[in-house]
């Protein structure tokens, strides 16, 4: 899979699941403020991490996980410099 086919995908999962507090939307905004670096492409086992550390961390902060990915967002927006 692409990473354009995967960042469609992790959106497409928390609308359609009804579990949005379950599955974080991968970006690479949120990649960046988690130190990460985005893979060429996103594979399963990549996805299937990303979302058990953002569960983990938004279970830390005692938020839902829509909270912890505006955050993340938001941090990047902020702090790492765009081209």
């Amino acid at each position: 899979m692409s990473n354009e086919a995967d960042t469609c995908l992790s959106p497409y999962l928390r609308l359609m699941s009804g579990y949005d507090n379950l599955f974080p939307i991968i970006d690479f905004r949120a990649l960046w403020s988690l130190s990460v670096e985005a893979p060429p492409s996103y594979t399963y086992d990549f996805w299937l991490h990303y979302t058990q550390h953002c569960r983990e961390q938004a279970g830390r902060a005692g938020v839902r996980m829509r909270t912890l990915d505006r955050a993340l967002w938001q941090y990047s927006q902020e702090h790492q410099k765009h081209a």
